[in-house]
């Protein structure tokens, strides 16, 4: 049996996504705004999937809230984050059809959405959890 200690904590969570360009002081503070939301999804769309053809995805809303708050909005699912951590929660809505993940569902449409929501680390920016 080999015994270690560990040499390299790891702090961030989640994918790399929206690059932090504000500097913060604490966690508690974000480090981008509603316009580098923008811009990411601009340049980069839903992570679910592309809109539908001949439609566009839109911002429904932005805000920096903490990942309890955050939580409560999507069921209570875990976020991945301490309680009081500050995420940003997108909600998004347009017509699309889910592309990520491993899902096999007979239904025909049974992939089509018209809303989803991403939540990145306000601090990070990396993406924490997506859903439709």
């Amino acid at each position: 049996m080999i015994a270690a200690t560990p040499q390299h904590r790891i702090e961030a969570v989640g994918l790399p996504a929206i690059t932090p360009r504000i500097k913060a002081l604490s966690k508690a503070t974000a480090t981008f705004n509603e316009d580098d939301v923008r811009d990411y999804i601009t340049k980069n769309g839903f992570i679910g999937g592309p809109p539908d053809p001949g439609t566009t995805i839109e911002i429904k809303t932005i805000q920096f809230i903490t990942a309890s708050n955050a939580s409560e909005q999507i069921g209570r699912e875990d976020i991945g984050r301490n309680a009081d951590d500050l995420v940003c929660f997108v909600e998004v809505k347009g017509s699309f059809t889910l592309a990520r993940g491993h899902i096999v569902i007979p239904q025909k449409d049974a992939l089509k959405r018209k809303g989803g929501f991403m939540i990145f680390d306000a601090y990070t920016g990396n993406l924490l959890l997506w859903g439709a």
